[in-house]
């Protein structure tokens, strides 16, 4: 697959980089499918037959290799059949008629014209063009959707689609271009290359430089001013460049979140290696660059802080690197007994995530108050039911079930299930809450005085919420 190959020159080489778990789990299932799969819409191509020129064009949609399978219906290409399950899995079944439709009006004087043939008459394809937004606009929904399940595999094939599509409509310095690279760096990093990633980077800081010095153009600051050190007003640092705060204002705001993926991105890579302090400082460049572009106790801020805290969690305990999150936690899950270094570094994690619940709490109340649900501005920002639980599971770890601070989390992510329309788990977390909660109160020696009456109400809250639930759930059980 292309996301084994080694990365470029001056990318250090990790020790993990062969098939990630979620990699071999993908082949095993994909030798199955081999087996019974009817490949009826396939058809072989020789890229050996047929001039240099043109077979420049047919080029596998996941890995860029030279094709030896094509779709029959819109010339999508792959090198071999498993590449081609990949892709179909997770974006060709979808937008595989409107390329088709494309296929059929870029008929010119009995040949077939390419995808950049076809953008660079744009003015007399104003259809064709407007099918290949909506493919591209297709590709950025499923990669988004798939990294924000953190189902990584299954976002390699839509995230590729995105950043040729986007190079080819938009331009190398548009703000398209750069989100679909970004993405495709995200799917990597979930897979574990490391080394790849981390070359990676150097590029995408260069494209980002070079979207803001273009964004600023736009904007009107001329170029001579932006060379200049800025006298006067705030100014604030992106890591990348300073600018007044009075610039930043104008900029849009998806902008300077997008800044805040990239070092989202270098903060996952540096926690993975173990490399924490330089993790840090980049999850707190992307937290700070989140507070800009939609206000420091927002949601999509607060999910940038709950990075910061698993730095702080990850660090205090001893265990080996390269490692992702996800395994790490599973890890300490299984095994309570291991190891801790740093006692005072695992309490200051869970005052961050508890920072990150009380964000939450706060707006999924007011939210609910309003009869509102929750809207994120970033959909590849992850799944928020998945980072409260992980704050939830080192919680329940390190504090314990019949503490304060768990009640509170359980109590939070039986809200946020309710706002999701997922009773069953909203009446589990609820249940937990109210037991921690009630547990807590009878003894008076289990927790500090400050949270008593605190207490007191969320366990009445919790109590109510279970109750609601359970006549809902009861009732529509009865309905089916």
């Amino acid at each position: 697959m292309p996301w084994e190959r080694n990365a470029s020159k001056g990318g250090r080489v990790f020790e993990r980089e062969g098939l990630s778990r979620e990699e071999l789990e993908w082949n095993t299932l994909a030798q199955r499918r081999l087996r019974t799969q009817r490949f009826a819409t396939l058809k072989n191509v020789n890229p050996l037959a047929m001039p240099r020129a043109k077979a420049l064009f047919y080029t596998c949609e996941v890995c860029t290799q030279p094709a030896k399978l094509q779709c029959s219906k819109c010339g999508s290409c792959w090198c071999k059949q498993e590449h081609f399950l990949l892709d179909s899995e997770s974006i060709h079944f979808a937008i595989c008629p409107k390329l088709a439709e494309i296929r059929e009006l870029s008929l010119q004087e009995g040949r077939l014209e390419s995808l950049a043939e076809i953008v660079q008459r744009a003015h007399e394809a104003p259809v064709q063009i407007g099918l290949l937004r909506e493919v591209c606009d297709a590709a950025q929904e499923r990669a988004e959707r798939y990294i924000g399940d953190r189902c990584y595999i299954m976002a390699v094939a839509p995230a590729s689609r995105y950043m040729r599509l986007a190079l080819l409509l938009y331009s190398a310095t548009s703000y398209e271009y750069l989100h679909a690279s970004i993405l495709v760096a995200r799917a990597q990093l979930g897979l574990e290359k490391y080394s790849r990633v981390e070359a990676t980077l150097v590029q995408l800081r260069a494209d980002a430089f070079r979207l803001l010095d273009h964004v600023q153009s736009e904007i009107g600051r001329p170029a001579d001013t932006r060379a200049k050190p800025s006298v006067g007003g705030t100014l604030i640092s992106l890591q990348l460049c300073t600018m007044p705060l009075r610039i930043i204002a104008r900029i849009p705001s998806r902008y300077i979140a997008l800044l805040g993926s990239l070092y989202l991105i270098a903060g996952t890579l540096y926690l993975d290696m173990g490399r924490y302090k330089e993790a840090l400082h980049e999850y707190a460049h992307s937290s700070y660059c989140m507070a800009l572009a939609y206000g420091p106790a927002s949601l999509e801020t607060s999910l940038a802080y709950s990075n910061v805290a698993f730095v702080y969690l990850r660090k205090a305990y001893d265990l080996p690197v390269p490692m992702r999150f996800e395994h790490f936690l599973e890890h300490i899950q299984h095994n309570p007994d291991t190891n801790i270094v740093d006692k005072e570094t695992l309490t200051r994690a869970v005052h961050v995530a508890l920072f990150v619940v009380n964000v939450w709490a706060t707006h999924l109340r007011q939210r609910m108050n309003m009869g509102q649900g929750i809207t994120l501005h970033t959909r590849d920002a992850g799944d928020p039911r998945r980072v409260l639980l992980e704050i939830q599971c080192f919680i329940r770890l390190h504090c314990g079930q019949v503490s304060f601070e768990y009640g509170h989390a359980s109590l939070t992510l039986a809200l946020l299930y309710a706002v999701y329309d997922d009773e069953a788990n909203a009446f589990l977390h609820s249940k937990r809450a109210y037991e921690a909660f009630r547990a807590g109160l009878e003894n008076p020696d289990a927790w500090a005085s400050p949270y008593s009456a605190e207490a007191k109400a969320y366990a009445s809250e919790a109590r109510e919420t279970m109750d609601a639930l359970s006549a809902f759930i009861t009732r529509f059980s009865h309905l089916r």
